[in-house]
């Protein structure tokens, strides 16, 4: 980690909130013209183009307005109760949307509840039911994701099926469900 912190502009990890930030402005009406784009939230690792906008150069001078608002869509955040995913759970659900997250762990989960209720009313959750089609999805953010911090030629054959089917297979079959359900 050390070596890769070296070689980043910013000289640090990046933040939980600074991914969260990114995908709930991309989330918001305000960024509808943002399409087919690949963004590096890499701390400039890339090529340093995002320059932190003053405050005042908000249109409208506050978080509430209309373009900076995602009150009344629903969102679905997968991999939502720690990490990045968590993050954009409190990120979208402060923006006024009301968000469903999952967890293959009940009490993981209902301690992201317990901790976003304060900052967000309607952040509701379910224990690995990521297809179900009582609500209506608006807004999907697929974060779910696992990794093994060994090198890859080290895997076992059961660490790399279980490693595919929860970052490559789980995104596939959401997308689908999410697409059949939407529509």
């Amino acid at each position: 980690m050390e070596g890769v912190i070296s070689r980043t502009p910013l000289k640090r990890p990046g933040e939980v909130e600074e991914v969260s930030s990114m995908v709930a402005y991309l989330c918001l009406p305000a960024a509808s013209y943002v399409t087919g784009q690949v963004i590096a939230v890499d701390g400039g690792f890339t090529v340093y183009v995002f320059q932190h906008p003053a405050e005042e150069s908000i249109d409208d001078g506050s978080v509430g307005g209309s373009r900076w608002s995602l009150t009344g869509l629903v969102a679905l955040v997968t991999g939502g109760t720690y990490g990045i995913g968590h993050a954009i759970v409190e990120e979208l659900g402060e923006l006024g949307a009301k968000v469903y997250t999952c967890s293959r762990n009940e009490s993981k989960l209902n301690e992201c509840l317990k901790e976003c209720l304060p900052k967000a009313s309607q952040v509701n959750g379910c224990v690995c039911d990521v297809s179900s089609r009582e609500q209506r999805v608006q807004l999907m953010i697929n974060n779910v994701g696992t990794n093994i911090w060994k090198p890859t030629v080290e895997y076992t054959a059961e660490e790399y099926g279980h490693m595919m089917a929860t970052n490559l297979e789980s995104s596939y079959h959401i997308c689908v469900n999410f697409c059949s359900s939407s529509s």
